[in-house]
């Protein structure tokens, strides 16, 4: 059983019945020689844009070539690269949340107990971009 790879199923369920498509990028398996060649864990294509999506969950924290990866993703578009992650937690439950790696540290976008609000997140991206000067 990997967390990791649940948390991605649960959210691609919730983004295909929206009309979204999820492309995993495969792990290597078994030779971590070649991990640093992926960036990310999936693509997100919508209506609205085309998101690179790492997942985590509980802690975990990104790796030094996923950071390489976010930073250069984040000079050329901000709003291309997100973090998604699943936490328990002893007062609250199951946390979802929406992350961003910006200026060496992680920053937390948005919290929700549901899922579906990481997905519905990646619908509100293009009038965030409209607001902030980036959409065309």
């Amino acid at each position: 059983m990997n967390p990791e790879r649940d948390l991605i199923k649960q959210f691609r369920a919730i983004a295909v019945k929206r009309n979204m498509i999820v492309c995993p990028i495969p792990d290597p398996k078994g030779n971590y020689i070649y991990q640093e060649y992926r960036p990310f864990d999936f693509v997100l294509i919508t209506a609205y844009g085309t998101f690179c999506i790492e997942a985590k969950v509980e802690h975990n924290q990104l790796l030094n070539h996923q950071k390489g990866t976010s930073e250069a993703i984040e000079k050329l578009n901000p709003m291309a690269y997100w973090i998604i992650r699943k936490r328990e937690t002893k007062k609250r439950g199951t946390l979802y949340t929406i992350e961003k790696y910006r200026n060496k540290k992680k920053e937390v976008i948005m919290e929700s107990e549901f899922i579906e609000h990481l997905v519905k997140h990646f619908e509100m991206i293009r009038n965030w971009e409209f607001q902030l000067g980036l959409g065309k």
